[in-house]
């Protein structure tokens, strides 16, 4: 998956939660600058990050096909 792509399925999980940038930033422990980056495309989270917000919100893994 390009980058695009994830940003733009991690921006759409993000919305269908209804959780707010600051929240998903905090618990990734990054700003909220670097994840709208990662939700335009430019770069993207490691998989230990993804598996974080798995862990805190299900159903993640399954939109990013991992």
């Amino acid at each position: 998956m390009t980058a695009e792509r994830t940003g733009k399925a991690l921006r759409k999980w993000r919305l269908a939660q209804g959780l707010r940038p600051e929240t998903v930033a905090a618990v990734l422990e990054v700003s909220t600058q670097t994840l709208f980056r990662w939700e335009q495309g430019d770069g993207e989270p490691k998989v230990s990050q993804l598996l974080t917000l798995e862990k805190h919100w299900p159903g993640l893994s399954k939109l990013l096909g991992l």
